[in-house]
């Protein structure tokens, strides 16, 4: 392929999936932020997190702060956590986009993240939690019920796709059993 027929796929794919971009470069536009005003990259200390929107049951509930059942999902504990959500959501909201629309992408999105939050913040009422990640697995969750089941979207999901989504699901069960992550 000529470079200019790359530059114009990459220009197709972003015109495409507005959405998908936009909460990728929200948590990455956040993240860069964070790093700015002297947060670790690598490990940001707990009051970081909690001074940038993590979400905890005190704060959130007990302070009134509700906001933070929002602004977590945006706010990442290290490169690392925000280059494994941004890679998991990255296949999801491609696909989730190209059939439901940006609109609902960006509603499920958050519906997912908020619901993610909620729990978070109601099981473990003593955690400081942040991340993408109950979000992405909330969208993998749409994508098996409604695509696998229903199928009311005229789309099947083939066996790689499901093995993806799985493998993503596990790892990121599995690093929740590792301690310090909320699962």
């Amino acid at each position: 392929r000529s470079k200019n027929e790359s530059i114009k796929n990459i220009k197709d794919t972003l015109h495409e999936s507005p959405a998908t971009f936009g909460i990728l470069f929200a948590c990455a536009l956040i993240f860069v932020i964070m790093i700015s005003y002297g947060v670790d990259a690598g490990k940001p200390r707990t009051t970081d997190i909690v001074n940038w929107g993590g979400n905890a049951f005190s704060l959130t509930f007990t302070d009134g702060q509700l906001w933070r059942l929002v602004t977590n999902i945006f706010v990442h504990i290290g490169i690392a956590h925000l280059f494994m959500n941004a890679v998991g959501f990255l296949f999801a909201g491609l696909l989730l986009e190209s059939i439901i629309g940006s609109r609902n992408l960006i509603l499920l999105y958050l519906a997912c993240g908020i619901v993610a939050s909620l729990v978070s913040a109601l099981w473990n009422t003593n955690v400081i939690s942040a991340g993408a990640s109950g979000a992405i697995l909330g969208t993998y969750g749409f994508i098996l019920s409604a695509f696998s089941i229903n199928n009311g979207y005229n789309f099947k999901l083939d066996n790689g796709l499901k093995a993806s989504i799985a493998i993503y699901v596990v790892y990121n069960l599995l690093m929740g059993l590792t301690g310090g992550i909320d699962n």
